[in-house]
């Protein structure tokens, strides 16, 4: 009980204790008659003024409780509320002790999947390299009319592969790129025009028939001049086919639909 509830009952203790006097006297002054007007007035308004205190004191008391009554209600709700709001934080706590396992074992699983994944990419940069080393001794058998068409392909080759920008992924479609077309030319015969220097140190245009990546023949316009090609490994070797003129110009004539088929003895380089 609050100080100020206590004042108040000791108020209406004393308002209770006063007006029970003045009601006594009130009767005792309607049984005897002898007691003066003015006194019997007087006595009149001390009991008005007694009944009056006691009726407030009812109404104060009543007040009381009514304040009481609610004030518990209000206290009890409060309590409720907060065993409810401590009931969600405990849920909220294990939610989240839960989320954090679940996030500490996901970022486990990540950093050996990230591991994994350096391991693979080390093993796949090792890979192009040594496909990169073997493809650039490749470029060095390689006739010209492969070289051409290779040739953006074969500029991003880095000659130093821990040293370059560009990325692995275009390396390896890059060597990709060269070998295949490598593969495409040695599947089928060629006929192409080039500028061959001859035997005479002069430099002619000639028509060269490629078989595949293993060997080449060429023969001059006027079947004056005829050569074999072999690859090496410091790049293609012409030698001059001395007798076979005709021969080849007849094999390149034939390919091209410019004669009947026919077989056509041809100086084959066998190593």
């Amino acid at each position: 009980m609050t100080s100020e509830s206590r004042c108040r009952s000791g108020s209406t203790a004393r308002r209770l204790a006063i007006g029970a006097p003045v009601l006594a006297a009130l009767a005792g002054l309607s049984s005897s008659g002898g007691m003066s007007r003015q006194a019997g007035a007087q006595a009149l308004d001390e009991a008005r003024t007694a009944l009056e205190e006691w009726a407030q004191t009812r109404r104060l008391i009543s007040k009381l409780k009514s304040d009481w009554t609610i004030g518990k209600e209000l206290l009890t709700q409060r309590i409720e509320l907060t065993r409810h709001q401590i009931e969600q934080l405990r849920e909220d706590i294990a939610a989240a002790e839960g989320t954090i396992a679940d996030a500490e074992q996901k970022r486990a699983e990540l950093a050996a999947e990230n591991e994994e994944l350096k391991e693979a990419r080390a093993a796949f940069a090792d890979g192009v390299a040594g496909l990169e080393s073997r493809t650039k001794e490749l470029l060095k058998r390689l006739p010209e009319p492969v070289l051409e068409q290779i040739e953006l392909l074969s500029q991003r080759i880095p000659e130093n592969p821990d040293g370059t920008e560009i990325e692995l992924p275009q390396r390896y479609l890059s060597v990709l790129g060269i070998l295949d077309a490598a593969n495409k030319f040695h599947g089928a015969v060629h006929v192409k025009s080039e500028v061959r220097t001859l035997a005479d140190r002069t430099a002619a245009e000639v028509t060269v028939l490629y078989v595949g990546l293993s060997q080449a023949f060429y023969v001059t316009a006027g079947e004056d001049a005829a050569g074999v090609g072999v690859p090496s490994a410091d790049g293609w070797v012409w030698t001059p086919a001395i007798g076979s003129e005709r021969a080849i110009a007849e094999a390149i004539s034939i390919l091209n639909n410019q004669a009947p088929p026919a077989f056509v003895p041809l100086p084959i380089h066998i190593e």
